[in-house]
């Protein structure tokens, strides 16, 4: 496959990173991770006047209408320099679902909104007894005579405590749906917390909650579910790699800079080795990563293959580039004030998002006739 940058992409990214590194340093990341609650940062509307909010978006729906491989451009971006804010909730996986199962009027009143900024979405779909599947989870919708009720739990929701709206995955008599949940909605509880790299989460329960249904009920939500959470697997894995790049990065600052026994560490043979090992392990996550983005828009199981094998080796690399940044660090590459250490809890949090190893491990093996 040829990955090289197009005109339009070179241009994104240019002025993206450009951006981010005036407007959104390490500084910028401890300022806003400090504050508890949450507060919603300017960052966001910065990405939204850059437009990258509706990147996936239609134009037709004030959005830009790129693809899967400029979105893998965005997220390297954002998980280069450590970005807090929504944008996996709302640009991506949010967005994506709304456009996938909405009806005219909810894609009107809400993809517009997400690529000017004024929308910030949490997705609620992981259970304690289906962690990794929203197929299979205990929540239930049943229906009201204006919409939609919702009884059950929700565990690790990635930035609901910034949301104005929820996308809930439950199950409607054996069948799943998504249904849009207004913040302020009675009987809805969101118990926040900090992810380990000092995101924002919640468990959220619902007692009765009202709700909307996404979309109509004869939608196929299995098929555009799957579809949505491949793409947001794609946009972590990117994330990762722009991790993993910045880490590595300030380890060979680190390595250049530290003096024992009268020379740089980094003159050593044995830690250029591993330097070495490093960048290959960034390499093939970045190939693997690049090559699932590119199968987006072919067949589904081509498309799941993919993404389970790229999930894999990110998740592989994303060990071996983070540990090593923070032990060739020594001791302060744990600590709260070393830039290194924060890019390691990154890694760590993206690594069990839409599947851990082992999830997308048996995935592959099942879709390539593999005994798990």
């Amino acid at each position: 496959m040829d990955f090289s940058l197009s005109l339009e992409q070179s241009m994104l990214c240019d002025s993206l990173n450009a951006w981010l590194a005036d407007s959104y340093d390490i500084a910028s990341w401890r300022k806003l991770t400090a504050s508890w609650p949450p507060m919603p940062s300017d960052t966001w509307q910065g990405l939204a006047d850059l437009g990258v909010t509706g990147l996936i978006i239609p134009d037709s729906f004030g959005g830009i209408g790129m693809g899967a491989m400029d979105l893998h451009l965005v997220a390297e971006a954002l998980g280069r320099h450590l970005v807090v804010d929504p944008f996996l909730s709302t640009a991506v996986l949010g967005a994506e679902l709304i456009i996938r199962l909405g009806d005219e009027a909810q894609k009107q009143a809400m993809l517009p909104a997400i690529a000017e900024g004024r929308l910030r979405l949490a997705v609620a779909h992981a259970e304690k007894t289906a962690r990794f599947d929203p197929f299979r989870g205990a929540t239930v919708a049943t229906a009201a005579d204006d919409g939609l009720q919702l009884r059950g739990e929700k565990m690790v929701v990635m930035d609901a405590p910034l949301a104005d709206r929820f996308l809930v995955v439950a199950q409607e008599q054996g069948a799943p749906v998504v249904a849009i949940v207004n913040r302020d909605a009675p009987g809805l509880t969101v118990n926040a917390y900090r992810l380990v790299d000092d995101r924002a989460g919640a468990d959220m329960i619902f007692d009765d909650v009202p709700a909307e249904r996404l979309g109509a009920a004869t939608a196929d939500t299995r098929t555009a579910i799957d579809a949505a959470f491949d793409l947001a697997a794609v946009f972590v894995c990117a994330e990762s790699v722009g991790a993993m790049r910045a880490a590595l990065r300030l380890t060979i600052e680190h390595v250049k800079s530290r003096r024992q026994f009268g020379t740089e560490i980094g003159n050593f043979q044995a830690l250029r080795h591993r330097i070495a090992e490093m960048q290959s392990e960034l390499s093939a996550a970045e190939a693997m990563s690049l090559g699932a983005a590119a199968t987006l828009s072919e067949g589904e199981q081509d498309r799941m293959r993919a993404v389970s094998a790229a999930k894999v080796q990110c998740i592989q690399s994303s060990r071996y580039v983070g540990r090593n940044a923070v032990q060739l660090h020594g001791g302060m590459g744990v600590s709260q004030e070393v830039a290194v250490g924060q890019y390691f809890k990154r890694l760590i949090s993206c690594e069990p998002m839409f599947g851990d190893i082992g999830r997308h491990q048996a995935r592959f093996a099942s879709l390539s006739g593999r005994a798990a």
